[in-house]
C-alpha cells in the first residue's frame, strides 16, 4: 500500500495537491458533484488502497453539512479543505481505529465554516475587479480584456486558498501529536464505530428538517446504537 512508504512530508504535498485540485471545482469550473466529499474520498482511496477509512471520512462531512448547499449570497462550508485535512491527517499518522478518526475529523471540521470565511471575503476583496471591469468597458482599446481579469481572480482565490489551507494543515499536524494522548485519556479504547460517527453527522441534517417525526427517528435510532454498543455489536 502507498500508506506504508509516504512520510509525514509526502502525505503533506498530496492532501495539498488534493485540496488545489477539488478546489478548482468549487470555485473555478463549477460542474456538481465533482467537490463532493465522497468524490474525495474515493479518488484518496483509490490512491491509498485505505477505502474504508477514506469513505469513513468522506461520508462523515457529507452527512455534516448535507443541509447547506449555495443559494443566492450563501457561502457554503468549505467542504474539500475539511475533508481533505481530515484524509491527511488520518493518512500521515496511520489512523485507522474509528475512536481515534474520530478527532482527526473534529480538528478537521473548523477547516469547513473558515473555509467559507475566507471564500467570502475574497469574493468582497475581489470587488475591485468589476470596478476596473466597468472602466475599461467605458473606454474600449488594445488593452480591454476582461479574460484577464478573469484568469487573475481565479488565480488569487487559488493560491490564497491554497496558502492558508498548508498553514491550517500545519497546525494540525503539530496538534495531533500532542492531542492524542490526551484523547486516549479522555475517550479509552471503547466499541466506537464508524456507524456512531455518521449517525452524529447527521444531527444537522435531521434538524434543519424540523419535523418531529424526524426526531422520534432520530432519538430511537440513537438508542438502538447505545443498546447494541453495550452488548459489544457496534465493531463497523
Amino acid at each position: 500500500m502507498v500508506t506504508d512508504a509516504l512520510s509525514h512530508s509526502s502525505w503533506f504535498l498530496l492532501t495539498a495537491f488534493f485540496f488545489g485540485l477539488f478546489s478548482l471545482f468549487r470555485f473555478s469550473l463549477n460542474v456538481g458533484f465533482l467537490e463532493r466529499p465522497l468524490l474525495v474520498g474515493l479518488a484518496w482511496a483509490g490512491i491509498t488502497g485505505d477505502a474504508r477509512t477514506a469513505m469513513g471520512v468522506a461520508l462523515f462531512f457529507e452527512l455534516l453539512w448535507i443541509d447547506l448547499f449555495p443559494a443566492g449570497t450563501f457561502v457554503p462550508p468549505h467542504l474539500v479543505a475539511a475533508t481533505c485535512a481530515g484524509l491527511g491527517l488520518t493518512a500521515a499518522f496511520g489512523l485507522t481505529a474509528p475512536q481515534d478518526v474520530l478527532l482527526c475529523l473534529l480538528l478537521a471540521t473548523p477547516l469547513g465554516p473558515v473555509g467559507a470565511k475566507l471564500e467570502e471575503a475574497l469574493r468582497t476583496w475581489q470587488n475591485r475587479h468589476y470596478n476596473s471591469l466597468v472602466r475599461l468597458a467605458r473606454q474600449p482599446g488594445a488593452s480591454f480584456a476582461p479574460e484577464r481579469l478573469v484568469v487573475r481572480s481565479l488565480v488569487e482565490t487559488a493560491l490564497c486558498s491554497l496558502a492558508v489551507f498548508a498553514l491550517a494543515l500545519a497546525a494540525l499536524y503539530a496538534v495531533l501529536p500532542r492531542a492524542l494522548p490526551l484523547w486516549h485519556e479522555l475517550l479509552p479504547p471503547a466499541r466506537i464505530g464508524w456507524v456512531h460517527i455518521w449517525l452524529a453527522a447527521t444531527l444537522g441534517g435531521v434538524m434543519a428538517i424540523r419535523w418531529k417525526r424526524a426526531y422520534g427517528l432520530l432519538a430511537a435510532a440513537a438508542a438502538l446504537l447505545a443498546m447494541s454498543g453495550a452488548f459489544g455489536s457496534g465493531a463497523f
